[in-house]
């Protein structure tokens, strides 16, 4: 009886999604235009544009700045063997070969320092970009291609902007494109979707646009809007520990679930290169207890490329500003004086206003969804190394306020806004009520045509209102979602998952994601460079271990 209990139900939500877009089709003309704000490197940077010597931006990536600079990757070998290293030396080496990647490197005002910038804006549709939402098959562009298969593409439009730069700068820039898109539609107002930095950027808008009257809904996506703990390293909050990052790779292996990345290798690193870690570790800590090379570490090597561009500094959680402020113009690496630090000042204001400004904007009658990720261990890089995140952004940081069991731990607490599984608590939220948790994804990790991408197209598009009761109503998927391997939605229970429940047995059931060009979302970025890097220095220095083993 049960298994046709969920046919009926899974029958009739096929069913209303089929006509939903159906009718959508039909009444075009009825569709609020869409925009899409991507994150963090979600378009090109190029340098020199108009010029014969344009090219591409030089990207900073870990893992090919080790391939490439094989001096250092023989140092740093030899210190994770446990051979003693001139720190210092390394500190000098490191500081020399970032020079090579400054072209992304902002001023002391926090203006590109050199010719850099994006090519265009892209002030029409996606309707004549299918390139981008037929290019990759997961993050923004999946879930571009998701909305504009219910909406049509004529109807979503990509704000691309120069996403090293100051949330309000780029606000402003973003107020100028929805004018036009209101003017080309001869609509009054937009449906905003946010993604990761995305929300930084909509979230200044939304502080400072408020009055125009012109949004009809916004959904922020694993927004950073209300920090990012990685960033915590501005305040100098860094925690170095050998089991917690060997726990990490642990986790890692068994909770996240991404083609892009092959992670049984670090089954590997979390069980035979103990010793490797550690002593990785040592060299790192004897770095941060040692305040001169510590501090060298901050204005030789992350300073030149880091340390004036904007939006790094606007993902430090709210009550590390300070801190933060503090530490870096101590030691000369900001400048209090400088508009770079004015800049910085007033998105600090926007975000301790954001709360006050999601209440304002339901107030207004303005539809608003917030989508955080969990069931991933954070970066273990600072003191929040314990929290539950999207591998990228930490649950309480994108729920804007939820009470989250560390990782691995449980809450003691029941009732209506305690997830089954007794790891969230959402009563806490700016939103309590039009929050909604998704379990087992990494960071940005939708899959075009899955269940969990179609749930989010769904929270973008339906008019329905969106709070977790009536969307639970309409769609049978409540405020707490887990995830299989092929991001159908299942139940979260104690016990884990069970049937799907939105669309099960159509083609979403077995998507997966493409990846057809080169990753661009912050998550990959980070993800791929991080792991790769660990995993190639490890891997290689245990070579060299059994090699010196073999000898002895």
């Amino acid at each position: 009886m049960r298994k046709v209990f969920k046919s009926v139900i899974c029958f009739v939500l096929t069913l209303v999604m089929i006509l939903s877009s159906t009718s959508a089709a039909f009444a075009k003309d009825d569709v609020t235009p869409v925009v899409v704000i991507h994150g963090i490197g979600g378009t090109q940077l190029y340098k020199d544009i108009g010029t014969e010597n344009e090219t591409t931006a030089a990207a900073f990536d870990i893992s090919s700045i080790f391939s490439t600079y094989n001096s250092l990757l023989k140092k740093v070998m030899a210190s994770a063997t446990g051979e003693k290293i001139d720190a210092s030396a390394l500190i000098d080496e490191i500081a020399e070969i970032m020079n090579d990647f400054t072209d992304i490197a902002c001023d002391k005002n926090g203006n590109p320092a050199y010719n850099v910038g994006i090519k265009d804006y892209w002030t029409d549709s996606l309707a004549n970009h299918k390139d981008y939402i037929d290019g990759r098959g997961s993050a923004e562009p999946a879930i571009a291609n998701q909305v504009s298969d219910i909406v049509g593409p004529e109807n979503v439009y990509l704000f691309r902007y120069d996403w090293r730069l100051d949330a309000c700068d780029n606000a402003k820039i973003l107020s100028g494109f929805i004018d036009n898109i209101k003017a080309e539609t001869g609509k009054s107002k937009v449906t905003i979707v946010s993604c990761s930095e995305g929300t930084v950027v909509a979230s200044a808008y939304v502080d400072q646009y408020m009055y125009k009257n012109d949004i009809a809904k916004t959904v922020f996506v694993n927004g950073a809007f209300n920090g990012v703990s990685i960033c915590n390293l501005f305040a100098k909050d860094v925690y170095i520990d050998k089991d917690t990052l060997l726990g990490y790779f642990w986790n890692l292996l068994h909770e996240l679930n991404n083609p892009s990345f092959e992670l049984k290798q670090l089954g590997f690193l979390s069980t035979t290169l103990d010793d490797t870690v550690g002593n990785l570790c040592a060299l790192l800590n004897e770095v941060k207890n040692t305040p001169e090379l510590f501090n060298r570490l901050y204005t030789d090597v992350l300073y030149p490329i880091f340390g004036c561009i904007p939006i790094y500094w606007e993902f430090i959680p709210y009550d590390y500003f300070d801190k933060a402020v503090y530490e870096m113009s101590s030691i000369g690496f900001l400048d209090k004086s400088s508009a770079l630090y004015s800049k910085l000042q007033k998105y600090h204001q926007v975000q301790g206003r954001l709360e006050s400004n999601l209440k304002a904007l339901k107030s207004k009658g303005v539809e608003v969804a917030i989508v955080a990720n969990y069931g991933i261990p954070t970066v273990p890089m600072t003191s929040l190394h314990k929290a539950q995140a999207d591998v990228l952004i930490e649950t309480k940081f994108a729920s804007v306020g939820a009470t989250v069991a560390d990782y691995g731990e449980t809450l003691n607490k029941t009732g209506k806004y305690i997830s089954d599984d007794k790891v969230i608590d959402a009563s806490t939220c700016a939103l309590p009520d039009s929050t909604w948790f998704v379990k087992g994804i990494q960071h940005m990790d939708f899959w075009y045509n899955s269940e969990a991408c179609q749930f989010l197209a769904a929270l973008i598009t339906t008019d329905t209102s969106l709070d977790t009761d009536s969307i639970q109503k309409e769609t049978g998927v409540g405020q707490f979602i887990g995830t299989d391997s092929q991001q159908k939605i299942v139940n979260v229970t104690k016990s884990g998952s069970t049937a799907g429940l939105l669309n099960a047995g159509n083609e979403a059931s077995t998507a997966k994601a493409e990846k057809k060009s080169p990753p661009t979302g912050s998550s990959d970025i980070f993800i791929a460079g991080f792991v790769s890097f660990l995993f190639t220095l490890t891997a290689m220095t245990a070579v060299l271990h059994f090699k010196r083993k073999r000898t002895e």
